[in-house]
């Protein structure tokens, strides 16, 4: 038996979403460790979901303490619940019980502890706290439907219920990111079918309904198209893919060529441009972007001579200082050409959030567009391009193509 704690504790834990055998083993360990179990109700009367699950593990001589924690919006009733919440939980503890408070997934995610905690620590400070992770119910969705969260640099958002969303906020989330995992869904599930329908995205969706409990439901494909457009239950979730999403865009080689098509800028100095990375890289394209009547705003803490020679002249803005994501807001390119891949990838996904253009110079897949290698002479502007895969071979066909030019020019005088 485990040594009797000199002062009150109380452990946090995970249960999962339903299924008692995904309860942790340190998890495990603690419950029946435990002189008391706080168990969540919603409702006087109701039963613990959570005590449920681990209800073949607890010892006869534990206490069984329901704690309230109502599914309500009145702001005045929450505080109200939490604090007598934190006030049963203190007293049941005292002078150096060992407590157990059960939570359904993972107690930072969503958690109805997290409010609790910090009254529990200002009436009660000398109770210790400690948290054990718990396996989510996005988790176990994906893993029972084998449905990948995210892979390589894709994004995934998790946002909560959607009794406050529109059907436009799901789409722009949609569209900004390449996985959204949408908890507690079925109160939404008729607004949510008509989004991702007039997306397209409904044959990628998933839509689970209480994973690991009795009356677990999941349909997808046929099954989910077809499914009564109604309210369903609120524990729940969708995971939805959107394999066009901006940051669905991974840093490996595209399988099939990438298709292109070529085109001039134009006004770009009506055009707020942002390069972030003042090395050679980086001196290259603001090099370009000048020729073509940019005025572009570095963003480097260090720069080139050359860089720092033109941003004394007033051509470029400086911003000697390390990247910030607010940088590319409102701008309409950005160029990613510092020697750090990591931050590179991070651009482009700030880039593709504010709704700017960008070239990733160490990954021409992840950006938006390509910069060709360009020779201009006597009104003539020739672009030569590889999508990106070769900048050396077409710097050196353009090279040749100048040669060609001036030689062709000579003869014609």
């Amino acid at each position: 038996m485990p040594t009797p704690p000199q002062h009150p504790a109380l452990v946090i834990i995970g249960v999962g979403p339903g299924d008692p055998e995904l309860i942790t083993v340190k998890g495990l360990q603690a419950l029946q460790q435990a002189d008391v179990v706080f168990a969540p109700i919603a409702a006087q009367g109701k039963p613990s979901i959570a005590q449920s699950i681990v209800q073949r593990w607890l010892r006869a001589d534990q206490t069984l303490v329901p704690i309230l924690t109502p599914m309500v919006r009145d702001e005045t009733a929450l505080q109200a619940a939490r604090q007598a919440a934190a006030e049963t939980i203190a007293q049941a503890l005292q002078p150096d019980r060992r407590g157990a408070y059960i939570i359904l997934g993972d107690p930072m995610l969503y958690g109805t502890f997290t409010p609790i905690a910090q009254r529990l620590r200002q009436i009660a400070p000398d109770i210790q706290i400690t948290v054990i992770p718990g396996v989510t119910a996005i988790s176990a969705a994906a893993a029972a439907t084998e449905t990948p969260l995210a892979s390589g640099s894709e994004r995934l958002a998790i946002i909560p219920g959607l009794r406050e969303r529109s059907r436009s906020e799901v789409q722009r989330l949609s569209r900004k990111f390449a996985r959204v995992a949408i908890m507690k869904a079925g109160p939404a599930f008729p607004m949510l079918m008509d989004a991702l329908e007039e997306m397209g995205l409904l044959d990628d969706a998933v839509y689970v309904e209480k994973i690991g409990l009795e009356g677990e439901t999941i349909l997808r494909g046929k099954a989910l198209t077809q499914a009564p457009r109604e309210k369903r239950a609120y524990l729940s979730l969708m995971l939805i893919h959107n394999p066009t999403a901006r940051s669905a865009r991974t840093s490996s080689p595209q399988p099939e060529p990438a298709r292109t098509y070529p085109a001039h800028l134009i006004n770009l100095d009506k055009k707020r441009i942002v390069v972030a990375g003042g090395g050679p890289v980086g001196e290259r394209k603001v090099r370009g972007l000048l020729a073509a009547g940019a005025r572009p705003v570095l963003v480097s803490p260090e720069a080139t001579p050359q860089l720092r020679a033109w941003a004394e002249q007033g051509r470029v803005t400086w911003r000697a200082r390390p990247y910030d994501s607010m940088d590319v807001y409102a701008a309409d390119l950005v160029f990613a050409a510092t020697d750090n891949k990591a931050l590179n990838e991070r651009i482009a996904a700030d880039a593709a959030e504010a709704g700017a253009w960008c070239n990733v110079a160490d990954d021409p897949h992840l950006g938006d567009f390509h910069v060709p290698a360009v020779h201009r002479t006597q009104g003539l502007v020739v672009g030569v391009g590889t999508e990106g895969k070769a900048p050396a071979r077409a710097s050196a066909i353009r090279d040749r193509i100048a040669r060609w030019l001036a030689s062709s020019q000579e003869s014609d005088q």
